[in-house]
């Protein structure tokens, strides 16, 4: 079997005959990268499909039901990877544990308000008011007093000044109305496309020897 690895991919260019056909020398369940639309003799195309346990009894030994039991007795379900890019099984360091068969992942996102920064938002608001009526006051003035006489039959006229008295002093009580502010609402809460760049090619499984 001959591999060609370009980046991320692994395109199976041949895959040499032997005493089991195409395929022989790897192991049952091997699952390989494969660019055609047919799969070789004893291959199986990774789509889910459900497939004998007899007519494949070598890779039923091997995966069993860990990707579909089929109908529960006589077949059994291959992975189906359509779609779908490949873990590894186990649990990485700082990752979470991934169980063999399990799938996972989305398309797309739809952000929640969980997965937001902590943040806040600049509301502009200016209020108005009145005042009422309230320190309405008066102010007390002193007026002149009558003339006066003097010898030679001289009149004068009584002057003099007073300062008006301080009080008046008062205060305003402003009532203002209440008011709630709402900012603006931006977005449409669209999910994003949450997709790596990628190249669509086939899953294809090895089965040994097929006894149909």
């Amino acid at each position: 079997m001959e591999f060609v690895c370009n980046g991320p991919n692994v395109i199976l260019l041949t895959i040499q005959g032997g005493s089991e056909g195409a395929g022989a020398g790897n192991p049952i369940g091997t699952v390989a990268t494969f660019a055609g639309s047919t799969p070789p003799a004893n291959w199986l195309i990774c789509d889910g499909s459900t497939v004998s346990r007899t007519e494949w009894l070598d890779l039923f030994n091997v995966i069993g039901v860990t990707y579909g039991a089929g109908n529960g007795s006589t077949t059994f379900n291959l992975p189906d990877a359509r779609g779908r890019a490949i873990i590894g099984a186990g649990q990485g360091t700082g990752l979470s544990n991934r169980s063999l068969g399990t799938t996972g992942g989305t398309e797309t996102q739809a952000i929640t308000i969980d997965q937001l920064a902590a943040h806040t938002h600049t509301a502009n608001h200016s209020h108005t008011g009145t005042t009422d009526s309230a320190g309405a006051h008066t102010h007390t003035v002193p007026l002149g007093g009558p003339a006066g006489a003097s010898g030679g039959d001289r009149v004068y006229p009584q002057t003099g000044s007073q300062n008006t008295g301080s009080s008046g002093a008062h205060t305003h009580t402003l009532s203002i109305a209440s008011a709630n502010v709402t900012s603006s609402s931006v977005g449409a809460g669209q999910p994003h496309n949450n997709m790596q760049p990628f190249i669509t090619m086939n899953y294809i499984i090895f089965g040994g020897s097929n006894s149909a």
